[in-house]
């Protein structure tokens, strides 16, 4: 312990994480009284991955995956091979006819390294057009190696049903957490439905004005909880600083917000920190608050771009005294 400018100091972080306690100086204070241990802990969340200090809950790690927006860039392989048909920009339009009962491929970019993907919800934005109405194709997704094969399944479903004119048919899949191996990709399949009262063919576009895309897991909505066990509120705040955010430059996206009650507190926009902290919000007596995080990437994750790293600051001030205190989270984005 040490007097400065009044003020009683205690590291609370010096037996769980020192490095961060000395580097950062994240501390308890208190104006009078006797430091007492704090009723506000840190708790896992149910997305992405996180763990508590086990010494105490007043630190903690938490790692997400940033989402990818694969375009379709050309007409899908029958997925006996490799095939470069997707980019990360919108390229010029296009269009092929699909046939009932075949099955076609579409490749994303190759993954250079190994690449964790959490569980979360995908989307698939196709611009359709079938030759007869009230049909749906069946779409699926999986990790496949370097050779083009499959290796795990993400998600099986069915789109929404297409029209017979060209029309966006956007849908959400709930999908399992997987890695795509080294020199991997993410396949979606698609296969138009088979039987004599289906449509006998369907086109799909791509490009400008009609772009085709699927989007990998990208909004984590609790990946941390705060617990207030005591009988009085606390408010809470995150922050940050440029010297504690890194390798950014790939993120076209990343936001950290208290859901309830709602609170946006840091934001990155196209590589550059552009909100370092946000207005505290009020963690009610014997309540919880969760800490949700949503990311995009704008490039595929290499050895020297990711993973990205921020850490955080939870600040916490009691609303019956003039004590507050500062955790540690370290954010991973992979």
């Amino acid at each position: 312990m040490a007097a400065t400018g009044g003020l009683l100091v205690v590291l609370l972080l010096a037996a769980a994480i020192p490095a961060f306690a000395s580097v950062y100086g994240f501390e308890y204070a208190q104006g009078t009284g006797t430091v007492r241990p704090l009723s506000v802990t840190l708790q896992t969340g149910n997305s992405g991955s996180s763990a508590v200090s086990t010494v105490s809950a007043n630190a903690a790690t938490a790692s997400v995956t940033a989402g990818l927006e694969f375009y379709v860039s050309g007409p899908p392989s029958s997925c006996t091979a490799v095939t470069a048909n997707t980019a990360l920009t919108v390229p010029a339009a296009g269009s092929v006819t699909l046939s009932r009962g075949s099955s076609y491929c579409i490749w994303s970019l190759q993954y250079s390294q190994p690449s964790t993907i959490y569980a979360g919800n995908w989307t698939t934005d196709l611009w359709l057009d079938a030759k007869k109405t009230g049909f749906g194709m069946t779409v699926s997704m999986e990790t496949a190696n370097s050779a083009g094969v499959g290796q795990s399944t993400i998600f099986n479903g069915t789109t929404s049903s297409a029209s017979t004119s060209e029309s966006e048919v956007t849908n959400s899949f709930p999908g399992a957490g997987a890695t795509v191996p080294a020199g991997g990709y993410l396949v979606l399949m698609l296969t138009p439905p088979s039987g004599g009262k289906t449509p006998v063919s369907w086109d799909l576009y791509w490009g400008t004005g009609q772009a085709s895309n699927f989007r990998s897991p990208s909004q984590f909505d609790y990946v941390l909880s705060v617990a207030n066990s005591a009988s009085v509120s606390w408010s809470i705040s995150l922050a940050t600083g440029s010297a504690l955010a890194t390798n950014i430059g790939r993120l076209s996206n990343l936001t950290l917000w208290f859901p309830s009650p709602f609170g946006k507190e840091v934001a990155v926009t196209n590589g550059a920190l552009v909100q370092a902290s946000g207005a505290a919000v009020s963690l009610a007596s014997s309540g919880t608050d969760d800490i949700a995080v949503a990311a995009y990437a704008n490039a595929m994750p290499t050895a020297s771009s990711a993973p990205s790293t921020v850490t955080l600051s939870l600040k916490l001030l009691s609303s019956s005294s003039s004590a507050y205190a500062q955790y540690t989270i370290v954010l991973t984005i992979s």
